[in-house]
């Protein structure tokens, strides 16, 4: 998994080297950009009644995310969002004090945002290469 942080992309550690490779490290550990970039995503639960009743960002709620963040933070949020759902013994509960879910909630939750988040990202890029193959039509290219 590749995190850009402060223009450059680096990938998350999966396993510990050098000295703290010794330390037992616990197996449902999540890496610490993974924990920062799901905060903002997992927030929404504080304020969801019914997680199993949800299905997906609301399509207002998944074009307002993509307008207020722009890559590369939208990309590190969606690959936080990937890791976590590829890692479901992945104990996200702490991830934000007081979550009012269980775990399998959690993971539930972040597949559904998940889902919906690419369906935007595949929205936008659609819509980019409409507007482009519309300007050349328009310009007479072809």
């Amino acid at each position: 998994m590749n995190v850009e942080v402060t223009g450059k992309k680096e990938a998350i550690p999966e396993t510990v080297e050098g000295p703290e490779a010794n330390r037992s490290v616990p197996e449902k550990s999540i890496p610490p950009l993974v924990e920062v970039f799901l905060r903002h995503p997992l927030y929404k639960l504080y304020y969801l009644d019914d997680v199993e009743g949800f299905q997906g960002l609301a399509v207002e709620e998944r074009d307002l995310f993509m307008q207020q963040y722009e890559d590369p933070l939208r990309s590190s949020i969606l690959d936080a969002l990937k890791w976590a759902n590829e890692h479901p013994e992945a104990d996200l509960t702490n991830v934000l004090p007081g979550l009012p879910c269980s775990n399998s909630d959690i993971h539930w939750y972040v597949g559904r945002v998940l889902a919906s988040l690419e369906d935007g990202e595949k929205r936008v890029d659609w819509g980019a290469r409409c507007r482009v193959n519309c300007n050349e039509l328009r310009s007479g290219r072809t």
